[in-house]
C-alpha cells in the first residue's frame, strides 16, 4: 500500500529554489506537515453512533510507511515513533 500516493510530488532540485530571486523570502515560509492513514468508511449511521474509546481500523499495515504531505503536496515516506511520550514520524525516504 506504500507504493502509491494520490499525486506525485514534481521533482525539484535545491538549484532550481535557490535560482529564483524570492529565494531568501520563500525559505522561511513554514509549512504545515501533515501524516495520513486512511481510515476504513463508516455509513453515516455509524459515523453517529461514534463513541468516545471506539477505535477505527485502518488496512495500512503497523509495519508500513505512511505519506508525509507539506500542504497538499506529497513529501515523502516516513513510520511512527514516539519521542519523549509524544508521537514522531521518522523519514526513511524523500519523494
Amino acid at each position: 500500500m506504500s507504493e502509491s500516493l494520490d499525486a506525485k510530488a514534481p521533482e525539484l532540485s535545491t538549484e532550481s529554489f535557490e535560482a529564483n530571486e524570492q529565494w531568501p523570502v520563500l525559505q522561511n515560509l513554514h509549512v504545515p506537515l501533515s501524516v495520513r492513514v486512511p481510515l476504513r468508511t463508516l455509513s453515516l449511521k455509524e459515523l453517529r453512533a461514534l463513541q468516545p474509546g471506539d477505535i477505527l481500523s485502518s488496512e495500512w499495515m503497523a509495519s508500513e510507511e505512511v505519506p508525509m504531505f507539506a500542504g497538499t503536496v506529497p513529501l515523502s515516506w516516513c513510520e511512527f515513533a514516539v519521542v519523549e511520550g509524544l508521537m514522531a514520524a521518522r523519514l526513511t525516504r524523500i519523494g
